[in-house]
């Protein structure tokens, strides 16, 4: 996958958060409770919530485009945004309620809500944003100095590993993995974990020194099997795990026998997969016993160009080359010359 196919792709990702925080905003200007509140069980996006991820998706399409002077002005005005309300909404929390702040945003609806602290983005949320806007801040500095990019993968993988828990959360029934159990009614909204997921990705695709981009975005075999891969390990552990649920809920089988059948999935999807690794690398190494060489000059052609045998033995192989004759050609070497030497005598 091309350089500009990965930015292209997180740059996608980022407009989908702020489209996405800005149709929670409109969902609550306009009542519109299926925009804030997917059923009514689940924890409500809040209006500070919707306000964040829609600044922190700015603020990545801004990353992305940092060398142009807007660019850089959203970066900065996006992350600063999600930064100021996501730090006074961690300091109320630690200290006490600024009154008034929780409910600025859509205050008549905004305190109907049955919680705790009607309008403030909850405790998960408020870690993952603000991991992700430290993240997106980088840019500043992108050419000044440099930063630690595992701490910047770090930083991207703990707000996608919050998102991601409560997701399968939600589709597994679990309310520890998204719900705050000391606050009532507060959690992370599944289309907060959306949200969050989307920016994580977009971060992800963006950073060029990226571990994890540096294999997704390899045109190399070690790329090809993370992209032919990645989703089918993402997904079928969930729809093991969903028909597993589903299953014993609907009384087909009991909980011990779930289990079972879901490890036996796994363990069929594994097995299977080693082979299919297998079966690709044995293709890989068997390309690699072919080279091309020309006909005429016999060059070898190697990582793209053209260069004698002796350079693409001693490079690849470490192998050095004598130069040497066959007595036949040394033969003819010699009766050649002499005759040459006769000719020049005469």
């Amino acid at each position: 996958m091309s350089e500009a196919s990965l930015l292209r792709l997180s740059r996608t990702a980022s407009l989908l958060a702020v489209a996405g925080g800005t149709a929670v905003l409109l969902g609550w200007a306009a009542g519109t409770e299926a925009l804030y509140q997917p059923t009514p069980n689940a924890p409500v996006i809040t209006p500070w919530t919707a306000f964040c991820c829609a600044s922190l998706g700015l603020a990545i399409f801004g990353r992305s485009w940092r060398t142009a002077w807007w660019g850089g002005v959203l970066m900065v005005l996006g992350g600063s945004l999600v930064m100021v309300v996501a730090g006074l909404s961690a300091g109320e929390y630690a200290f006490g309620d600024l009154r008034g702040f929780d409910t600025l945003l859509f205050s008549a609806q905004v305190s109907l809500l049955p919680m705790n602290h009607p309008g403030r983005p909850s405790i998960q949320a408020l870690a993952a944003l603000l991991a992700l806007a430290c993240v997106a801040w980088t840019g500043v500095f992108q050419n000044k100095a440099a930063y630690p990019e595992r701490w910047i993968e770090a930083f991207v993988l703990f707000s996608g590993t919050i998102a991601l828990l409560a997701l399968f959360g939600y589709a597994f029934s679990v309310p520890v993995l998204f719900a705050s159990p000391t606050l009532r009614g507060t959690g992370l909204s599944p289309y907060s974990a959306i949200l969050v997921l989307w920016c994580s990705v977009a971060l992800v695709l963006m950073e060029p020194r990226s571990f994890i981009r540096s294999f997704v975005g390899s045109p190399g075999p070690g790329g090809r099997l993370v992209r032919s891969l990645l989703p089918v390990f993402i997904l079928m552990p969930l729809l093991f795990g969903l028909l597993r649920t589903e299953g014993e809920r609907r009384g087909w089988v009991s909980h011990e026998t779930g289990i079972a059948l879901m490890a036996m999935g796994q363990f069929f999807l594994g097995v299977g997969m080693l082979f299919w690794v297998a079966r690709n690398l044995d293709r890989v190494e068997a390309l690699k016993k072919i080279i091309k060489m020309t006909c005429v000059s016999k060059k070898v052609f190697h990582q793209g160009e053209w260069v004698t045998v002796e350079e693409y033995l001693r490079e690849h192989h470490n192998i050095e080359v004598s130069h040497g004759m066959t007595p036949d050609e040394a033969e003819t070497w010699l009766r050649e010359a002499m005759e040459s030497i006769a000719v020049e005598k005469s």
